[in-house]
């Protein structure tokens, strides 16, 4: 196993980051669910996607693919499993004729020319079957649009199965995924309100619009996400309201498909309101400006903070997390930490 420690030039703290080993990682999968069966410049990046207007989970390799559908407002699920570079092709299929449109994978060329048949269109090898994971399917009779869902976790598919869902089995086979998973040591205790709030430059509730990109730190070469989110509530800080603005938040996909997760992320869901916490990027110093992670002037999510609100923005706003965030601007645990300020050009976007 391999490990290594990279220092980051963050106000929020010195952030460790090792290097565990390649588990597959996905929003459901256990421990058990994984085994590293091949290396990871044998491997792509099976990325998930999920179109909450359609209900469907979207499957792909693709870099462009996946972010040009998360600008179009698919949620971003992280990556399903890893596939080796060679194997049986799993072919991807679509139907036109559903309403919504759907996807099917398979590894079966008999299956695959049935379905052309039908009237649905061959879009090619989407991945490859290879590997000792086990990829589950399940079908729902009631859908049409996603009538398929496709997962390494036991967990979830269980769930389905128990939910209604038909024809569990295992679909095909996989590797583990390119994931780095990072720990974090804190300049403060992160349960508590108080000190998380004193800590912060900006405490508020956003809608999150959507995912921007991703921005590789030239400081540490390590990804950082950026989101759009809409703020209804300023709790802490000058940061002015219905106004589009960027925040980045740490860990995302780097150019080789590579996968950076943080210990106790919060996934970010199109639509959905949360609480965020974050702090002014910058340095008193400029001869520091070549080693500041992210832009100067920018705004980084800082742990503690994102916490998920729901979809129905009156509900948000009336929430008890939103009440204690408030109550402890009263009594703050003040942070001994430098401070800066945001930077209109770095912050708002437009419309």
């Amino acid at each position: 196993m391999e490990k290594r420690l990279i220092k980051y030039f963050l106000s929020i703290g010195t952030v460790l980051l090792m290097l565990i080993g390649l588990g597959a990682f996905s929003n459901t999968a256990k421990a058990d669910d994984t085994k590293s069966s091949t290396s990871s410049t044998d491997t792509l990046n099976v990325f998930r996607l999920y179109n909450p207007n359609t209900g469907e989970h979207f499957y792909t390799t693709g870099m462009f693919e996946r972010n040009s559908l998360i600008a179009e407002g698919w949620n971003n699920e992280g990556v399903g499993w890893g596939s080796p570079t060679t194997g049986d092709a799993v072919y991807r299929l679509y139907n036109p004729n559903a309403k919504g449109g759907d996807h099917y994978y398979t590894v079966s060329s008999f299956e695959k020319d049935s379905l052309l048949k039908k009237g649905w269109r061959y879009e090619g090898i989407g991945w490859y079957s290879g590997g000792d994971i086990d990829v589950y399917v399940a079908y729902n009779p009631n859908a049409q649009s996603g009538a398929h869902n496709y997962t390494i976790g036991s967990t979830e598919q269980n769930y389905l199965l128990d939910n209604g869902w038909k024809y569990g089995s295992t679909a095909w086979k996989s590797v583990s995924a390119k994931v780095v998973y990072a720990t974090v040591n804190y300049a403060f205790d992160i349960s508590n309100i108080n000190a998380v709030t004193g800590f912060s430059d900006n405490v508020f509730v956003a809608k999150v619009i959507r995912e921007e990109g991703t921005y590789q730190s030239k400081v540490t070469e390590e990804p950082y996400t950026t989101y759009r989110l809409k703020v209804v509530k300023k709790i802490k800080g000058e940061l002015s309201l219905n106004k589009p603005v960027k925040i980045y938040k740490n860990g995302g996909i780097m150019e080789d498909g590579t996968m950076y997760v943080f210990e106790d992320d919060v996934t970010l869901s199109n639509g959905n309101y949360y609480i965020f916490t974050t702090s002014n990027q910058g340095v008193s110093d400029p001869s520091e400006l070549p080693f500041l992670t992210l832009p100067d002037g920018s705004l980084l999510s800082t742990s503690g903070g994102m916490i998920p609100l729901g979809k129905d923005e009156a509900e948000a706003l009336k929430s008890n997390k939103v009440a204690e965030f408030t109550a402890a601007l009263k009594t703050p645990e003040q942070a001994d930490r430098e401070r800066s300020s945001f930077k209109d050009s770095e912050v708002y976007l437009s419309e």
